[in-house]
């Protein structure tokens, strides 16, 4: 059979592959690492702009309920951040394959 200008075989498609795939798990890697940062910035920023707003009618909030809040806020942040990592891992285990 002649070979077709411009098609590749299987042996010369490899290290392109290979190249792609490891663009793919950086890309993966990088997308991760910004839902992380995603996942602890987002309460708090809420909670900031809670505090911060002026609105008359509303007493002012007192120091204890501030840190009560802040302990929620990070509890809260650790408990997602941890189920991320988790669910994040757990898929990329059962992603893996075998050779």
């Amino acid at each position: 059979m002649p070979e077709r200008e411009g098609v590749l075989g299987a042996d010369e498609l490899q290290p392109n592959i290979s190249a792609r795939s490891s663009n793919v798990e950086q890309l993966t890697r990088t997308t991760i690492l910004l839902a992380k940062v995603a996942i602890v910035f987002m309460p708090v920023s809420l909670a900031t702009g809670y505090f911060s707003m002026q609105v008359q009618g509303i007493e002012s909030v007192s120091l204890t309920t501030y840190w009560f809040t802040f302990m929620v806020v990070v509890m809260i942040t650790v408990l997602f951040l941890g189920a991320f990592e988790y669910l994040s891992a757990r898929r990329q285990a059962g992603l893996q394959v075998v050779d």
